[in-house]
């Protein structure tokens, strides 16, 4: 049992993996010898993970961590959440203060993480969290709180949950013009960003405390995406309905039928890449035309204004935290939401990092970093990079031309100049733009490192963290951009003489630094 835990923890669990011992067969595994000695392999688990949990979660790097709650949540889930009600409760002091009545976390610690990750790990497993309160967690217990993710900024969830009235009016008017009368997004464009809607607001927007400026500049962009999140928000409330009907014992499923508002059988993720295509010009219109406000209103009162491509990143970061706001409750859901904007170019990988990081622009908000930062900075880059290749030049004329100057001679062209491929020039471009953004995350690490007052010789929690997941992000960009470049058909056109890959190889050696 303990070294099937010990290859469990060091497995890998990307598609892209070789490895025949890959996380989910290891855990199929588990599963399957738990079945055949049932009185003998679980008790062997309990004291395996009791130790693990114990004694080295804090020497765990983050991966290592994450494979372990992804391998207890996904056993409990098949094997009934048969766990002994003692370990939950004597865990539960490592995410909620026993000294408080109501449910605050402790401060941040690598097992109540660890726990906390377990837990929402097994809710994306089952349809409803009721599941998990009746038949894993102990009655009544506070880790029931933290069965939904929930969003980092508590001054950002408490601005944007007191808009105004005028303000949740427009929202609501256009839930029922975008999602029931299935309304033309010219028309809505027309309405958001016309001046009958502005003035309607216009003291409301005043009366906002300094605390909340994103709110304040971004209150057009805030009010489309809300209101494209129908899907997301309307499944996060179903949730929270459910937790807190089963606390007080009613019956959900009764309730549940009787409430027209709510359909239970709706996909907040399809409904979401459905609709963002249409509404895509609405959105970009509405940035822009905040930003046209915000900068006339700075000449007016004689301040300085940010460039356009820091404005447009500003707006960027609003829109993810916005995102946050709503899907935080689902990481699947979160990534997926993610990765439509990303797609849609409504968002940057640069946009991505900087608000997992923490980044948002604004002093007033508090700046902490997600705790699996790594993971989205790594799947906004390796959907950046999809996308900036499809942007450069593929034409059949240049894949031609470049197979021709290979077998020519690869020499100095006309002016002596050494002859530089399309194919390099393909590669150069593209590990151009993916190092600007490596080194970002880079110099961010280390400004948050450098702020840090950790003892001499020791590392706290989140600097480990943030050193480790680094390296991971360093390493899973390192390798996407090599894949990609395999499989790009200008590149591998350099395989008449000699192969691409080391030629991919040799280029990347030389000519980038990876970290």
């Amino acid at each position: 049992v303990e070294t099937i835990l010990s290859l469990i923890i060091q497995s890998p669990r990307s598609i892209e993996s070789t490895s025949p011992l890959s996380h989910v067969y290891l855990s199929r595994v588990l599963i399957e010898l738990t079945k055949y000695q049932p009185l003998r392999v679980p008790q062997c688990l309990v004291v395996a993970v009791a130790t693990i949990f114990n004694d080295f979660i804090p020497s765990l790097s983050p991966l290592a961590k994450e494979n372990m709650s992804q391998w207890l949540a996904f056993h409990l889930t098949n094997t009934e959440y048969q766990w002994p009600t003692a370990y939950w409760n004597v865990w539960t002091p490592y995410v909620v203060d026993p000294s408080s009545d109501e449910s605050l976390t402790v401060k941040r610690n690598c097992r109540g993480e660890f726990l906390m990750h377990t837990i929402q790990c097994m809710s994306l497993y089952i349809p409803t969290p009721d599941l998990l309160m009746k038949q894993c967690l102990p009655h009544e217990s506070k880790l029931c709180d933290f069965i939904l993710g929930k969003p980092r900024h508590t001054l950002i969830a408490k601005s944007s949950s007191a808009h105004s009235n005028s303000i949740q009016g427009i929202e609501k008017d256009l839930d029922e013009r975008i999602w029931v009368q299935n309304e033309d997004p010219d028309v809505i464009e027309e309405y958001i960003v016309g001046d009958e809607v502005s003035e309607s607001v216009q003291s409301d927007l005043d009366e906002i405390a300094e605390s909340s400026i994103p709110d304040k500049i971004w209150w057009r962009t805030g009010v489309v995406i809300r209101s494209l999140l129908r899907p997301a928000r309307r499944e996060k409330q179903y949730m929270e309905r459910i937790i807190e009907e089963t606390k007080s014992g009613d019956d959900m499923i009764e309730s549940m039928d009787n409430d027209n508002d709510l359909d239970i059988k709706e996909d907040a993720i399809r409904d979401f890449a459905d609709i963002l295509p249409r509404f895509r010009p609405v959105v970009l219109a509405t940035l822009a035309q905040d930003i046209k406000v915000h900068e006339e209103n700075l000449d007016l009162r004689g301040e300085a204004k940010k460039s356009e491509s820091e404005m447009l990143l500003s707006g960027e970061l609003f829109l993810l935290m916005q995102l946050e706001l709503v899907a935080s409750f689902s990481s699947t859901m979160l990534k997926s939401y993610i990765a439509t904007l990303l797609k849609h170019e409504l968002v940057s990988p640069k946009a991505v990092i900087c608000w997992s990081l923490g980044e948002f622009g604004y002093d007033a908000l508090q700046h902490t970093i997600l705790k699996d930062w790594w993971n989205h900075a790594s799947s906004a880059m390796r959907i950046g990079i999809d996308v900036s290749l499809k942007k450069m030049s593929s034409s059949p004329e240049m894949l031609n031309a470049d197979v021709g100057m290979i077998i020519d001679t690869g020499g100095d062209d006309e002016d002596g100049a050494k002859a530089v491929t399309p194919s390099v020039q393909r590669m150069k471009q593209l590990t151009d733009y993916t190092q600007l953004l490596m080194r970002y995350a880079s110099n961010r690490v280390q400004k948050i490192l450098d702020d840090h007052n950790s003892p001499a010789g020791k590392m706290n929690h989140e600097a480990a963290d943030l050193k480790e997941g680094l390296k991971y992000f360093n390493r899973s960009v390192f390798c996407h951009v090599k894949s990609t470049l395999l499989e790009d058909p200008i590149v591998r056109s350099t395989t008449e003489l000699g192969g691409a890959a080391l030629e991919i190889e040799t280029f990347l050696a030389n000519n980038v630094t990876w970290g």
